[in-house]
């Protein structure tokens, strides 16, 4: 008997494996499974139901197929998701209990019953349901849009997203307090429940509503337009976006700081509240009984108030591009914007105007179809009874004074970059040309100051001005005379892309200034380059010397005050391996003086190129010296024409000292103004063509310096952003360009890296460390967006010396990573912030753990490829100095007889530099 156990027990099995068919009712959903599993169907055309391929698959899509029937998707028991939209389904069942996620949009589905607990997505929008009797406890997202649903079921705890719109809907069940999105507009609804305390998005459009509950903190958007409404509640400092047009409603609430856009067009306001100033940009309150507007924010790009009572509009924002205020008793418009495109008005009522708009393309609409800009009307001095603001206007032009004459000869240059401070606390810069623009801004008595340079005086160092009357151009001129005999000189590199991409072109514009007060003889001009990473092509000047690793060019003579520049064009080698540092240095020198400048950037792959840069960190040491967060803007125009104009608006934190802006360069020459904590930069006529026409010549920045306040604390985020306006396009904004003000450890981080191992669905984050002494722990932290951070490891520190780390991470959407550095005693500081590139490998497959390294290389070799393979250590003369074999995994290489010095790892796959110290 106990022989025939093992036989018994092999029968058993293999009749439990046998194959199991069964017949698939849908021709077409059984054309589809034998077309997706061949080898599970026989040859008549029934499916194995213990398949491997059936059982294991965890995702179906199979819409747009003319289905009437899902039966035979119950044998998929690992399946996870599901999407048979586009059918003509009149009933789902028998779904696996695995399901997460279910898409069954645009079918002629009644109803959905018995659905797997385990369902988080459901989308069932555009069927013919009329009731639900349950969902189930998990789910987090459901969507059931354009049905004919007049009630609900019970909401289950776990839901984040809600869609309801366009049903028959009379009332909604309680809302769980997770809900994060929810849109219910297009409904019979007469009242909401209470909201969420984590809701965002609230959405309740086109319904009969009388009023709305309390609004939660966090909500950042609210369209309630088309209701019963007569008021609003207290709107929350979050809410970025207010669309509650078509109500009744008579007075709004006070408007949180950071909104943005606001519709309360087809209300019954007689005034609306104090615009707010921080990021507000589109206003439309039409079809009201407004008799006056507030004053309107700096950032305002989009105005319409037509159909009210208003009698006179306010001065009108710098950066308004659409004008629409007819029907209103308007008899005169204020100044014009110069980045005004669209303007509609009563050309019958309005009796004098400003002078014509520049911008040649706008587009103006008025009821007067006759010639509207007539000369007699153009306001004025003698025909402005109704007072059109058209700015008192201060132009200056600063120059250095060589021969102290007070003139500008021919021989003599403009001063860029001087400050001009008008005594109502607005600033402006003189720009490439030595000319500045500043307005006045009302009538009254201004003084304008000029602050010297170093070496210099200014003569007159003021100019007071008494201005009685709106249309008024003044010039003054300001001389910049040696106070001693000086030489210095400066010069400046900078990138014109912000990130290099490998096999992409990368150019370097050099700038140089004489900035003292002597002529300086043979400037020359030195640009060393990494010549691993870079490739060098050629330079707009010519002379040019190229020894391998960098250029010089002789510049001659210098006279004070003279400037110049010239671009460097590079290409970035296709070996160029992603996240290596490109280091670049600019240095010039003369018979008596010298400067250098230097730049780094990142190896990256696809970037936006309009963004905003800054000084990653400062200690608090460097900030009680003085020292300054640079910041560069870049932009370019990346639409289908060339861009006229282009303005930059930068809304400094309260945290940066306003009043000590200075302007470090341009691309192109530049009008800069600082009102209150704003800085304009106004590019125009810049004439910047297309990227698709002109690749490079669609670039341009700028770049300014700044020092933070003295009280700022250790821990403390300068987070600063800019818009970007082309001509008169909505303004692009920049992610913010965040600086941490830290207090420094004794521990100094040598390196920080994280390389993706897709195949492990892993990163491993590797750091080098020197001088540990109190060190406790180290905190990596990751972030989707690269603002906000959160924790998801800690490392325990070694705690003493010079140490090398690796950890690995779950992948999941990590796209940047931050190191958290803290002493025993809790002090704490940060890494640079590294982005990931989630798609791409090291490139040679060998991961160098400490770079530079000491008496070891201590490896990660990542690609199996390389397991018992030869390698070599190569100098920077190309002589091989020490062999070994590569085992996959970690390895440490003895190089304690190598000599401190650059080197290079050679393997089957390529090569990769590194240090010995």
């Amino acid at each position: 008997m106990k022989k025939l156990l093992p036989l018994i027990c092999c029968l058993f099995l293999l009749a439990t494996t046998k194959a199991q068919y069964v017949n698939i009712p849908d021709s077409n959903f059984r054309s589809f499974l034998i077309g997706k599993y061949p080898s599970c169907f026989n040859g008549a055309g029934q499916m194995d139901t213990t398949c491997v391929a059936i059982v294991n698959e965890d995702s179906l899509s199979c819409n747009f197929l003319g289905l009437k029937s899902l039966d035979g998707v119950q044998f998929f028991k690992k399946l996870t998701f599901l999407d048979c939209s586009y059918n003509s389904l009149n009933s789902i069942t028998g779904l696996p209990e695995s399901l997460q996620q279910l898409f069954c949009m645009v079918n002629k589905l009644n109803s959905l019953n018995k659905l797997p607990d385990s369902l988080q997505i459901l989308n069932c929008s555009g069927n013919w349901i009329t009731n639900l009797i349950s969902l189930p406890s998990r789910l987090k997202s459901f969507s059931c849009t354009e049905n004919f649903l007049s009630n609900l079921p019970v909401l289950p705890d776990s839901l984040l997203n809600f869609y309801c719109n366009k049903n028959k809907l009379i009332y909604l069940p309680n809302l769980p307090g997770t809900l994060v999105n929810i849109d219910c507009s297009n409904n019979k609804l007469t009242t909401l429940p209470a909201l969420s305390d984590s809701l965002i998005y609230l959405s309740c459009n086109n319904n009969q509503l009388i009023s709305l509950p309390n609004l939660p903190i966090k909500i950042n958007e609210i369209s309630c337009y088309i209701n019963q409404l007569t008021y609003l509640p207290n709107l929350p400092s979050s809410l970025s976006s207010l669309n509650c047009s078509g109500n009744k409603i008579t007075t709004l609430p006070s408007l949180p700081n950071d909104l943005s856009f606001l519709d309360c067009s087809a209300n019954k306001l007689t005034s609306l509240p104090n615009l707010p100033t921080n990021y507000f940009n589109v206003l439309f309150c039409s079809g009201n009984e407004i008799s006056f507007l507030p004053t309107l924010p700096n950032k305002l790009g989009w105005l319409e108030c037509f159909q009210n009572q208003i009698t006179s509009l306010p001065n009108l924002p710098l950066f308004l591009h659409t004008l629409i205020c007819s029907n209103n008793n308007i008899y005169c418009l204020p100044e014009l914007p110069v980045s005004l495109n669209k303007l509609q008005f009563d050309g019958k009522k309005v009796k004098c105007l400003p002078n014509y708009p520049s911008n040649p393309n706008i587009i103006i609409i008025s009821s007067d179809t006759t010639a509207v800009w007539k000369t007699s009307n153009v306001c004025n001095p003698t025909n402005n009874p109704n007072h059109c603001q058209s700015f008192p206007v201060i132009k200056s032009l600063a120059f250095i004074d060589a021969n102290n004459n007070n003139k500008l000869d021919l021989s003599e240059f403009p001063k860029h970059n001087l400050k001009l401070t008008l005594s109502n606390n607005n600033y402006s810069y003189t720009n490439n040309n030595g000319t500045a623009y500043i307005s006045a801004d009302s009538l009254g008595t201004f003084t304008l100051t000029a602050t010297p340079p170093i070496f210099y005086n200014i003569f007159p160092p003021s100019y007071t001005h008494n201005f009685s009357t709106y249309d008024t151009l003044v010039i003054d001129t300001f001389a910049l005379q040696a106070s001693i005999l000086k030489d210095s000189i400066s010069i400046k590199i900078t990138p014109t892309n912000w990130a290099a991409r490998a096999g992409r072109s990368y150019p370097y514009l050099v700038s140089y200034e004489n900035v003292g007060t002597t002529v300086l003889s043979n400037a020359i001009i030195g640009l060393q380059y990494d010549n691993s990473l870079l490739n060098y092509d050629s330079s707009s000047v010519g002379a040019v010397t190229n020894s391998g690793n960098k250029l010089s060019v002789n510049m001659g003579n210098l006279l004070p005050g003279q400037t110049g520049n010239f671009i460097a064009y590079f290409k970035v080698k296709t070996t160029a391996a992603l996240s290596s540092s490109v280091v670049s240095i600019a240095n010039i020198s003369t018979n008596t003086v010298a400067a250098n400048d230097t730049i780094t950037t990142i190896i990256r792959g696809s970037y936006d190129p309009n963004d905003k840069q800054a000084t990653p960190s400062l200690t608090l040491q460097e900030v009680s010296g003085g020292k300054h967060i640079d910041y560069t803007i870049r932009f370019q125009n990346t639409g289908t024409d060339t861009a006229f104009n282009v303005v930059i608006a930068d809304t400094l934190d309260s945290k940066l000292l306003a009043n000590q802006v200075q302007m470090v360069g341009s691309s192109h020459p530049c009008k800069t103004t600082v009102k209150d904590n704003i800085i304009f930069f106004e590019l125009l006529d810049i004439m910047l063509p297309d990227s698709n026409v002109n690749k490079f010549g669609s670039n341009g920045f700028v770049s300014f310096k700044i020092k933070p306040i003295a009280s700022v604390a250790a821990g403390t985020t300068i987070p600063n952003k800019a818009a970007i306006y082309f001509d008169y396009n909505n303004p692009v904004i920049t992610k913010p360009a965040n600086t941490i003000i830290q207090n420094p450890l004794p521990l100094q981080l040598l390196n920080f890296s994280a390389i993706p191992q897709n195949e492990l669905g892993k990163i491993l984050v590797y750091w080098n460390t020197a001088n540990e002494v109190n060190t406790a722990y180290f905190i990596i932290e990751t972030s989707s967006n690269g603002t906000s951070f959160k924790a998801v490891a800690e490392v325990a520190a070694k705690g003493i010396g010079s140490n090398s780390y690796f950890y690995s991470i779950d992948k999941s959407t990590v796209a940047y990573l931050r190191l958290k550095m803290v002493d025993k005693n809790g002090v704490y500081t940060y890494s640079n912030i590294i982005k990931l590139d989630a798609t791409v490998q090291e490139l040679n497959g060998i991961i160098v753990l400490q770079n530079p390294a000491t008496h070891q290389l201590k490896l990660n070799v990542v690609a199996s490829k390389l397991n018992n393979t030869n390698a070599s250590i190569v100098n920077a003369q190309g002589k091989v100095v020490k062999r070994f074999v590569l085992q996959q995994g970690y390895q440490n290489i003895d190089i304690s007889g190598i000599a401190a010095g650059m080197y290079y790892l050679q393997s089957t796959e390529g090569s990769k530099k590194f240090i010995v110290e």
